[in-house]
């Protein structure tokens, strides 16, 4: 019995780690096969393109996939500092997440609007106004048209189709995160080294101490005692 709970706290403990140890995307899909916009059916259900996102994303990410119909910002509340990601019909809601994410000192850099519906004339008022708040349209992504945020983009894919969009921004995202984390890696290593170099100074005897403190050890100034005769 024991065994098998120290197993099962052991699972417990590393599946709590594998999930909130990688970095968050909330990702809000577009319309669905579900028939939630006005009955048309999509290609894609909620879960399959969240699917395509991590796909992308690899498994370094944990990818949190909602629908668009309900408001994500309860779900971005629970978690520290998430990548935003609103895809399509999933765009109208970018006006209230980048204004959660600067009332909450979020990184506002981790949003990201792929192909919103901005021939909508509603959503596009809600894009450009989480524009505004951004700073930028850096991380807006658009289609051949209007209807895929073409009027609002910062990065135009006139090749892709509509779901590969989904292949691109994960790609994106991906490849700055690996730089960011490379970057942090170096920064730890140099402060390891010098932690180590001023260990290692403090363990010598400052200028002017007796020639006797340096025998059988490291010598700081060369073979200049040991070419002396005593």
């Amino acid at each position: 019995m024991k065994k098998l709970i120290k197993k099962i706290l052991k699972e417990e403990v590393e599946n709590w780690f594998e999930k909130y140890s990688k970095p968050t995307v909330i990702f809000v899909a577009g319309c669905s096969s579900e028939r939630e916009c006005n009955d048309k059916k999509y290609a894609y259900s909620h879960e399959e393109q969240g699917d395509m996102l991590q796909s992308a994303l690899g498994d370094n990410f944990n990818v949190i996939t909602l629908s668009h119909v309900p408001s994500p910002l309860s779900e971005i509340k629970k978690h520290n500092n998430p990548y935003v990601v609103m895809f399509s019909a999933g765009g109208k809601w970018s006006n209230s997440v980048a204004n959660e994410i600067k009332n909450t000192e979020k990184d506002l850099n981790k949003i990201y609007i792929v192909e919103p519906y901005t021939c909508n004339s509603e959503t596009l008022k809600k894009v450009n106004s989480a524009i505004t708040t951004i700073g930028n349209n850096k991380n807006v992504y658009g289609g051949p048209t209007d209807c895929t945020g073409k009027n609002v983009a910062g990065k135009i894919d006139s090749k892709s189709n509509h779901w590969g969009a989904l292949t691109t921004v994960g790609n994106d995202i991906k490849s700055i995160w690996e730089k960011q984390e490379q970057e942090r890696l170096e920064q730890e290593r140099k402060k390891e080294i010098e932690k180590t170099i001023n260990l290692n100074i403090q363990d010598y005897s400052p200028i002017g101490t007796r020639r006797e403190d340096f025998r059988g050890g490291f010598n700081p100034y060369g073979n200049y005692f040991n070419n002396e005769k005593y």
